[in-house]
């Protein structure tokens, strides 16, 4: 059959095939990785933020009379934040409504009502005439 030196330079020269095919694999990979752009960093904003704070200053003197004095002091203080990208987010909010309901009520009224009464009293009344059949005595 093959002698084993035969076998040997066969494997040899199938993995020397082998490299000398990858290497413009690896060599694309290395023109890629240096063409590739750096690592992103976000772009800090400036936002100017107004925010007035007021500031009351009240003095006692210890004297018959009092001095009360208010001093407003409004202080500006810019600052400076990165704003990200904004999302917006809808969102619903249930509110409770009242809903007047009119309900109608009857009110009992009293009415005059002319109601005939009698009313006794000690007058005698006379008697009655009546007919009164007689029969004949014989």
């Amino acid at each position: 059959m093959f002698s084993q030196a035969s076998k040997r330079t066969r494997t040899r020269l199938i993995l020397t095939a082998i490299i000398v095919a990858t290497l413009p694999c690896y060599c694309l990979g290395w023109i890629v990785a240096a063409m590739a752009p750096g690592p992103q960093t976000p772009t800090p904003t400036a936002t100017i933020t107004f925010t007035p704070t007021t500031t009351a200053t009240s003095t006692l003197t210890p004297t018959p009379t009092s001095t009360l004095t208010a001093t407003p002091t409004t202080t500006s203080t810019p600052t400076q934040t990165p704003t990200p990208t904004n999302t917006s987010t809808p969102t619903l909010t249930p509110s409770p409504t009242a809903t007047p309901t009119n309900t109608a009520t009857l009110t009992p009224t009293a009415t005059a009502t002319d109601t005939p009464t009698s009313t006794p009293s000690d007058t005698p009344v006379p008697p009655t005439p009546t007919d009164t059949p007689v029969s004949p005595t014989p």
